[in-house]
């Protein structure tokens, strides 16, 4: 097979476990013949140890702290051959239709989050984006509304019956990536990824019954069960991001989420934690809000009227 001994320009140098410009350097290029030329040479000698344990070991015990450019910085190891974290995919959780029946898409079928595990303590959370279905004409009407929601609940963006069950590395990027010298910021916390299948930016708890099926508008509820199933305990640094619809769903729920995540002073007492100190049972000191990042308009101006990107942290 021609294919399979196809050769590749691009090399794995630092790319060990991700997209190398026009080949492969994961574990399943092998197979599917899009490895770069030096694939084994970089990525498949055994990872160096750093003392008694490999640097992936290290990451992995404590990716808060832990990093392979740490450990090259304050330890001199190599890392020769490790991963460094930068081949984690994201894993599909649905949400559990006894614990959350109303957390559905627009076809009806369960809403659900990617989670990358990273440091317990820190948490990204990521709206995903993909618009609204509305009527765009001039004189809009309901009908036609409904008629775009509807065919969108055939797809990825109104439906989770197609969702595959992980998310790729190499669709996680920026601040969503897990290697640490595009992302030096974000790349070792938790991510969780929520897919958009509402088509309202995570608004609404409406049933609408058009032409014979069930819209289901349930938004809301999907960013009920997200917040209610995140481990808010642990958490001690979170920040709530989000692309174009997503980041507008920023805007539009930071301080239901915000409210969301404190916890009454009498309930923080009784997990021993001292009146006053901290906004929930995790936090410490005073917690304060900060927009990382003002939303970009759609066309570079405020005058656009789709959102980007848009960070809160709390």
């Amino acid at each position: 097979d021609l294919w399979l001994v196809q050769a590749f320009e691009g090399s794995c140098a630092g790319k060990c476990g991700s997209w190398a410009e026009d080949c492969w350097c994961n574990d399943q290029c092998e197979e599917r013949g899009n490895c770069c030329d030096d694939y084994k040479e970089q990525c498949q000698q055994q990872c160096e140890k750093c003392g008694k344990y490999t640097c992936d070991e290290w990451i992995a015990w404590d990716p808060a702290k832990n990093s392979c450019a740490s450990l090259k910085k304050d330890w001199l190891c190599q890392c020769k051959g490790c991963h460094c974290g930068a081949d984690f995919d994201a894993n599909l959780q649905l949400f559990s239709p006894k614990d959350y029946p109303d957390a559905q898409c627009l076809d009806g079928s369960m809403a659900g989050v990617y989670i990358r595990k990273g440091s317990y303590k820190q948490t990204l959370i990521f709206l995903e984006g993909g618009g609204w279905c509305y009527d765009p004409s001039c004189q809009p009407q309901a009908s036609a509304t409904l008629q775009d929601c509807q065919k969108r609940s055939y797809g990825r963006l109104g439906s989770s019956s197609t969702w595959a069950q992980t998310m790729p590395e190499r669709y996680l990027r920026g601040m969503l990536s897990a290697n640490a010298e595009e992302n030096p910021i974000f790349h070792n916390w938790t991510l969780v990824y929520v897919p958009y299948c509402d088509g309202a930016s995570f608004t609404g708890d409406q049933i609408v019954r058009y032409e014979g099926k069930d819209l289901h508008f349930k938004g809301s509820k999907i960013l009920e069960a997200l917040l209610d199933t995140l481990r808010w305990t642990e958490t001690k640094q979170l920040v709530v991001s989000g692309g174009s619809a997503g980041a507008l769903a920023v805007l539009m729920h930071i301080d239901e989420i915000a409210e969301k995540v404190q916890r009454p002073r009498e309930a923080r007492d009784r997990e021993g934690f001292r009146a006053g100190r901290g906004a929930g049972p995790a936090w410490h000191g005073t917690w304060e809000g900060e927009l990382l990042g003002w939303p970009k308009w759609g066309d570079g101006t405020y005058g656009g009227r789709i959102w980007e990107d848009a960070t809160f942290r709390k």
